[in-house]
């Protein structure tokens, strides 16, 4: 069940989507940040591999599944193109009849309709949803909104989540949006080694005033790929999920987090 709830209590308008679990689920995961493409194969695999045996009753993917989605399109590209995402959504598709499986945006995915993940069989979820399972609940996010002192990154960030400008790009070639996602990759590292590293984190009081405003205790979300669990005054809880690179000899990583019934939270490491 979803309900929609609108919080006026603050200055700035801030709304929660509620997503309403069945109290018979036993086991949830969260993965974030897998940014998967064909030329990291090894993280691939081993995402494949997770959606196929993983135990829980509902996978949670709260954003930047792709390193790049150019559009639903992609997906009917002659081969080769296309063909990557295809395998991807294929997975998807299989790993829904066993369990329920959610789809956040995140900054890399944001193109992805709801077209593409009915042919998955996912869920899209709001960024943020307001998650309630077995009397608890718990803030779900991509994270970027939460990145507020990054203030170029918050313009970009309302101009392509525009669905007028969506729109619009969507009538470009496939192959002229391709070359764009390329050189937006290429801004996009070359903007994260020129910042602080301190703006492109969430904005700590604005994490507060989520948290106040859902009148909930805990956050999961990925996006600043610095996985960690931060503890909040009065017992509240930011946990940030890790982003995947199993093709990074040097620092291979790739973790679920798992919620089973009655448990604490557990990090689960897919990394060896």
């Amino acid at each position: 069940m979803i309900l929609y709830t609108f919080c006026p209590t603050v200055s700035k308008h801030l709304s929660f989507r509620q997503l309403e679990l069945p109290a018979s689920y036993q086991t949830l995961d969260f993965i974030a940040d897998m940014h998967l493409d064909a030329g990291h194969p090894h993280t691939f695999a081993a995402w494949r591999h997770y959606m196929q045996d993983s135990p829980a009753d509902a996978i949670f993917m709260l954003g930047d599944l792709f390193e790049t989605w150019v559009g639903d399109d992609i997906l009917k590209a002659p081969y080769p193109s296309g063909d990557f995402e295809r395998q991807c959504m294929a997975v998807i598709a299989q790993a829904a009849h066993g369990r329920r499986i959610y789809f956040m945006h995140g900054n890399r995915d944001f193109a992805l309709s709801s077209y593409a993940a009915s042919l998955a069989h996912m869920q899209k979820l709001a960024d943020p949803t307001l998650l309630r399972w077995q009397g608890q609940h718990a803030i779900l996010t991509h994270g970027d909104l939460l990145c507020i002192d990054d203030v170029n990154y918050q313009k970009y960030r309302r101009i392509v989540h525009n669905r007028i400008f969506q729109r619009v790009a969507l009538l470009l070639p496939l192959k002229t949006r391709m070359a764009a996602a390329q050189k937006i990759r290429r801004k996009s590292e070359a903007t994260k080694k020129s910042n602080r590293p301190s703006i492109m984190d969430v904005n700590t009081d604005e994490v507060k005033r989520w948290l106040d405003t859902a009148q909930t205790s805990l956050m999961i979300h990925g996006h600043t790929h610095r996985p960690a669990d931060h503890s909040l005054p009065d017992g509240k809880q930011r946990i940030v999920l890790t982003d995947w690179d199993l093709d990074n000899e040097t620092n291979p990583r790739a973790q679920v987090l798992r919620w089973q019934a009655g448990q604490k939270l557990q990090r689960i490491s897919l990394a060896g």
